[in-house]
């Protein structure tokens, strides 16, 4: 979609996934990958003389999750966009883990893990405190509202709020869509909507 319009795009595989390192096996609920994404912005500005105001950033599903913290770890990305994210830690973290079939209260033994073995703060970086430090950057969240695994209203909290605080951020809903289908069943709204956030609110 990106690339059919002109956009340069880099593609990225987060820590421990694709073609990236295998550190642990385990994600850091967007943590540690957050501060991943921020370093290949810096990257790209340092090494590739890609201005800032000419730097976005797409995450789908966990790259959203991640894409939504990064406002909190550089000022060198000008605008985001973001494929189902979550608002609430803590209620996505209990769905996720009763989405594949167990207690939703083991998700809080999980933080714990995380903080105990691991020295990882699954929390550290909240997602307000990254809309915060969004400030005049926009924000585009696109969403299925018939999403079984990460739920439709989390987006719908995290524009409000983002709102509310000041921060130009619009939700694209797909009517009837699950995780990610969007892109699938209403494909030229969904290129549309991602091309002209971009096209709008960066530098070429």
């Amino acid at each position: 979609m990106l690339v059919k319009e002109g956009f340069n795009v880099l593609l990225v595989d987060r820590r421990d996934e694709g073609e990236s390192t295998c550190t642990d096996g385990r994600h850091s609920a967007g943590q540690e990958e957050s501060d991943d994404f921020a370093v290949v912005a810096d990257w790209l500005v340092a090494t590739k003389g890609v201005h800032p105001k000419s730097l976005g950033m797409f995450g789908v599903s966990g790259g959203a999750i991640t894409t939504s913290l990064v406002p909190a770890k550089t000022d060198k990305v000008s605008a985001f966009a973001m494929e189902g994210t979550i608002f609430d830690f803590s209620a996505a973290a209990q769905h996720e883990v009763e989405f594949k079939g167990f207690p939703g209260f083991l998700w809080q033994l999980a933080l714990f893990s995380a903080q105990w073995f691991h020295g990882v703060n699954l929390t550290e970086t909240s997602v307000t405190s990254a809309i915060d430090a969004a400030g005049d950057r926009p924000m585009l969240v696109l969403h299925g509202d018939a999403d079984t695994r990460l739920a439709y209203q989390s987006s719908v909290d995290f524009v409000a709020y983002a709102k509310s605080v000041g921060v130009d951020a619009t939700l694209e809903t797909f009517k009837g869509a699950d995780h990610t289908e969007g892109m699938l069943t209403e494909t030229d709204r969904y290129a549309k909507a991602l091309t002209s956030f971009f096209d709008a609110n960066l530098v070429p």
